[in-house]
């Protein structure tokens, strides 16, 4: 029975639009204190508690977080906005968009891009970021950093299958009465 609701959601759920959103955590073995987002391939906004603090984050916006005091200090373009306890980087203008975080303390090696959405809240002493993504977005993720580059069509196709069957089992397992389909419009 529990692979034969695999297969339905597998098979049929594609077929009629519906789309799983997945939170992966970011960076979770590090203690961010201090990061910078930018935004690229579409426009954002940035919430708070439901409240539209910025409905046009683009390229050219410099976001900067901060924990301080158990909560994260919002600084956009150098002007200090507030204290928030979450706050979340919503796309606004298209169906896919990208952010790259890029930690200052402590320092990264690299900016990370990240496809889709991003939720920011305080957790003990830092800064705790969860991208919510969409789920073919997330899968071609898994491709990239699992697979890389220079293998033959089938074997794409096969990891993929692979990919998604664990990454639904899991969730299932996980989450039973939280998976959530968003009906696309």
């Amino acid at each position: 029975m529990k692979y034969f609701k695999l297969l339905i959601i597998i098979v049929i759920f594609p077929f009629y639009g519906f789309s799983i959103n997945f939170k992966i955590g970011i960076l979770r073995n590090v203690s961010i204190k201090k990061v910078s987002i930018s935004v690229s391939e579409s426009i954002y906004s940035l919430k708070s508690n439901n409240k539209i603090l910025l409905n046009n984050v683009n390229e050219s916006t410099h976001v900067q977080l901060y924990f301080k005091n158990g909560k994260i200090e919002l600084t956009v373009n150098n002007n200090f906005i507030g204290n928030f306890d979450t706050l979340k980087l919503s796309r606004i203008k298209s169906s896919s968009g990208i952010f790259k975080i890029k930690g200052l303390v402590p320092t990264l090696r690299r900016d990370r891009s990240y496809n889709d959405d991003l939720i920011i809240f305080p957790q003990k002493n830092s800064i705790s970021l969860v991208n919510l993504v969409d789920f073919e977005n997330y899968i071609i993720g898994v491709l990239e950093s699992e697979v890389g580059k220079g293998q033959s069509k089938d074997f794409y196709k096969v990891h993929s299958i692979i990919s998604r069957t664990y990454a639904l089992e899991k969730s299932i397992q996980v989450y039973p009465r939280r998976l959530q389909f968003n009906r696309f419009s």
